[in-house]
């Protein structure tokens, strides 16, 4: 895996963890869910492209390792918050929570908000346990479609053809998430793939300017880059050594772009100073989401690119890598352990203690998983993780249909028991 990548991820869920801490003092946190769609919208396209051809048996593998990879774990934070939430939330509470249930066992938390016009921004101070679940439904949606995506941009087999494709979808999803209400804006995929393709666009400039770069680009902070060892692969980091050389073979530069790299001064310092402005964008500014959703996305992108080339210690050193490592548990422990915490206590706003107690849940939670589950469901079979998730799901829908979480609630606060 690349370290820099890993590291915006860092970035990417400190800045959400803090806005739904304390959405009034870190108003700008939310711009993570951007860095993620376009390091996701990147990813997709750098295994994808890996394929000579993309055909039934390639989509079927690339499902069934987003499935691996996302749906298993998912499945767990459902099953777990079927048990504590009914045992924390009342009864009149609950009813909302099932109803937010029903919407995110297939990944449509986003659609219910769209469909019935819940303002975000409004739910992050009400208490429904699964809001979260709104980025990760757009996410999967995404992995649906994109497949489908790529082979229209390999129509023309140029790279010139894939970027005029992707700018062309770019433009028209843009145009949808300006014009169009914040809620859809916000959560609608079509609204949002122009994050996504943002990074497959900054993945073909990277290819493209592979081999044309002078040797200064190849030397970051650590020394020279061997580029067959900074892997393009996604989260599990399985890449091999004949893939990564089909990948530089392909590059083909030409004297222009030689000229034109000769004028530009060495990288490594512009990738320090863009990725603390973007920690600045996430944590500090207050720039309209309007405003602040292009810029991230924009100096993502380019982080992206440039990260290929040099490596800064803002983003790779271990830490980073590790939290990045832990990001998506982080992602789906964090606000079930906030929400379930502020209500359990009764509080609207957490004090810094408060804040501190969540975070430290959250990151013992992920720490544990990720060192258990996460990691003997990306070695395990395919029939196992898929076997584990029917068996998940089956228990949490016969919950459902049979009334238990709501009968759960009554038994955990009978009437006149005192409550919460």
């Amino acid at each position: 895996k690349r370290n820099d990548i890993q590291g915006l991820r860092a970035i990417a869920i400190f800045g959400v963890l803090l806005f739904h801490l304390a959405p009034k003092r870190f108003l700008n946190g939310f711009l993570g869910v951007d860095i993620f769609f376009v390091l996701s919208g990147y990813l997709m396209s750098s295994i994808l492209s890996r394929e000579k051809s993309i055909d039934g048996a390639v989509v079927r593998g690339f499902y069934t390792r987003r499935f691996k990879r996302i749906v298993p774990l998912y499945s767990v934070m459902l099953a777990i918050l079927c048990i504590i939430t009914p045992l924390v939330f009342l009864p009149s509470d609950v009813s909302h929570f099932i109803t937010d249930m029903e919407w995110a066992l297939p990944f449509a938390e986003n659609m219910q908000n769209v469909l019935k016009q819940f303002d975000y921004w409004d739910e992050v101070f009400n208490s429904p346990v699964l809001l979260h679940a709104w980025s990760l439904g757009v996410e999967i949606q995404y992995y649906l479609v994109v497949p489908f995506v790529m082979i229209i941009a390999r129509c023309g087999e140029t790279r010139r053809f894939r970027i005029m494709s992707f700018l062309a979808f770019m433009a028209v999803s843009y145009l949808i998430h300006f014009f169009s209400s914040t809620t859809i804006s916000f959560g609608l995929l079509f609204a949002r793939v122009w994050q996504f393709l943002t990074g497959s666009v900054f993945f073909e400039l990277e290819d493209a300017l592979d081999d044309a770069m002078p040797p200064q680009y190849q030397v970051s902070a650590f020394g020279p880059v061997d580029q067959e060892k900074l892997l393009v692969d996604d989260e599990e980091g399985l890449e091999d050594q004949e893939t990564c050389q089909f990948i530089i073979d392909t590059i083909h530069p030409t004297d222009s772009c030689w000229r034109f790299c000769s004028f530009i001064p060495p990288p490594w310092p512009i990738s320090y100073c863009v990725t603390l402005y973007l920690i600045w964008m996430v944590i500090m500014s207050v720039s309209g989401p309007t405003i602040s959703r292009l810029f991230v996305t924009f100096v993502t992108g380019n982080l992206l690119l440039i990260g290929k080339f040099t490596q800064n210690r803002i983003l790779s050193n271990e830490i980073m890598v590790y939290i990045g490592d832990l990001s998506y548990l982080i992602y789906l422990a964090h606000w079930p352990v906030i929400i379930l915490y502020k209500y359990y206590i009764d509080v609207s706003e957490p004090t810094v203690p408060d804040m501190s107690l969540c975070i430290l849940t959250t990151l013992v939670i992920s720490v544990l998983l990720h060192h258990s589950l996460e990691r003997f469901f990306i070695v395990s079979s395919t029939f196992i993780a898929f076997l584990f998730v029917f068996v998940v799901y089956s228990m949490i829908l016969f919950a459902l249909v049979t009334g238990s979480l709501q009968r759960l609630s009554e038994h955990a606060h009978p009437i006149g028991g005192g409550g919460t």
